[in-house]
């Protein structure tokens, strides 16, 4: 994924929820830190075509960054928004997965 695409998708769930992130663990290690957060919020409008449900979600991540002379220089995300989808009542046979 490039940069415009994940700031596409960025741009969808702000728009989508409005949410909020609460960091858990935090470990810097060198030029590297590493979080472990949750990702709350109600959703208020679409995300990848569903309509806003006013429900509220909540999705677990893990993101690495490594920072040098003060800047991200790279930036890792792992997370599974089939959680997100589900709470919106997607079932996973829904949803069309585009490579």
């Amino acid at each position: 994924q490039n940069a415009d695409e994940s700031l596409k998708l960025i741009e969808e769930m702000y728009n989508a929820f409005n949410g909020k992130t609460t960091i858990e663990l935090l470990i810097e290690e060198g030029e590297y830190v590493a979080t472990r957060a949750t990702w709350t919020g109600k959703h208020v409008g679409t995300y990848q075509g569903v309509p806003a449900t006013n429900k509220d979600v909540a999705m677990t991540f893990i993101e690495i960054l490594r920072v040098q002379d003060g800047k991200v220089t790279e930036d890792y995300v792992e997370m599974n928004p089939m959680t997100l989808l589900e709470q919106l009542g997607v079932s996973a046979e829904k949803v069309q997965v585009v490579a």
